[in-house]
């Protein structure tokens, strides 16, 4: 991933991604007020390469969001072949399950799923779409040293992530 330098923070006072809301309600007659943020549903998918035993994952700065009109299944079809390089039949990716994202400050739903594929499904390198500003690395992971991956403190990552290993290792791993 490129060395991300030069980062200082600003009100953001109109956004594309991002619209400030304050919920005012009552709980047991007593007034009250919360902050939030209304966000995209976004997708995660655990990607398990058979050919070499290993996890797919990708590193960018940014989250991927469902910003188009199909579904999220598509949605993870398209991000998988743009963002890692491989063509997978639309039915082979399973859903797994949803889940509430930013609880307390957004409630966005990321929809997870899992899929398999092969060396014979690779099609491009991966990385994004350099038109659209995407700077990915695609990284992958043995079987073997992804739970330690998963519980090294000094690497950033999703919950998701975490969540969609042991869901892994529960569900599919023989």
């Amino acid at each position: 991933m490129d060395n991300i330098t030069d980062v200082f923070v600003e009100e953001c006072t109109k956004s594309r991604y991002l619209k400030p809301l304050r919920l005012k309600y009552k709980q047991n007659g007593s007034g009250k007020i919360w902050d939030a943020m209304k966000v995209h549903d976004s997708i995660a998918v655990l990607l398990f390469n058979k050919s070499k035993e290993s996890f797919v994952f990708v590193k960018q700065f940014r989250p991927g969001i469902i910003d188009k009109d199909i579904s999220p299944a598509e949605t993870a079809k398209m991000e998988i072949h743009e963002e890692c390089g491989f063509d997978v039949p639309l039915e082979s990716i399973e859903h797994v399950t949803s889940y509430r994202a930013g609880v307390g400050t957004t409630g966005s739903k990321q929809y997870l799923f899992y899929a398999e594929v092969t060396e014979e499904m690779r099609t491009g390198q991966g990385g994004g779409i350099v038109e659209e500003g995407e700077m990915i690395d695609v990284i992958e992971i043995p079987r073997s040293e992804v739970m330690t991956f998963v519980m090294d403190e000094s690497i950033n990552k999703p919950v998701g992530i975490m969540f969609a290993v042991l869901w892994y290792f529960q569900n599919k791993a023989n």
